[in-house]
């Protein structure tokens, strides 16, 4: 999507829907949204929460985009594209799935090693500063960054970031 961020943003605002499934993981219950067949994405990430606290957290679909704007701005290409979208009557953001993606966490379990290890912790570096630019209070690095196999990382899960709090 690096380059064609604005006809991917397009897309995921105007495609039509076909099923929602509930995504067995997450404290957030997101959904995976999947698109009819033909169009520049297969699914994507679909969150419908009300920004506000939840169990002592700061909670907003709206931080997900704020993420992927940010990240735009910023030219890392390390948080897929992500927009408002009202579904089913609700309003949310819908972000890319990145296909064929494993979670760090496994990632590890599987013991692959990236090829290039300095490319590897330049990435690295780019997420760390992104969540602290972001404030991401739930930036489990082992599962909300998803690894492809190129050992290419995207950062996703944003929902918790942007809170205001007293003290740094």
């Amino acid at each position: 999507w690096v380059g064609r961020e604005a006809e991917y943003e397009q897309f995921l605002r105007s495609a039509a829907v076909a099923s929602l499934k509930e995504v067995p993981v997450g404290v957030t219950r997101p959904s995976r949204a999947y698109f009819e067949p033909g169009g520049l994405a297969e699914s994507m990430a679909w969150k419908a929460i009300t920004p506000g606290i939840k169990n002592g957290y700061f909670e907003s679909y709206r931080s997900e985009i704020a993420a992927y704007e940010l990240d735009k701005l910023l030219g890392t290409g390390l948080v897929p594209p992500t927009v408002e979208r009202t579904f089913g009557g609700r309003k949310g953001s819908l972000q890319l799935w990145v296909e064929g993606a494993m979670t760090e966490a496994d990632r590890k379990r599987a013991k692959a090693e990236p090829p290039d290890p300095r490319a590897w912790n330049a990435q690295v570096h780019k997420v760390r500063l992104l969540h602290q630019l972001t404030f991401n209070t739930d930036s489990h690095n082992v599962r909300n960054l998803l690894v492809d196999r190129s050992f290419r990382l995207y950062a996703i899960d944003a929902s918790r970031a942007f809170a205001v709090y007293g003290e740094l």
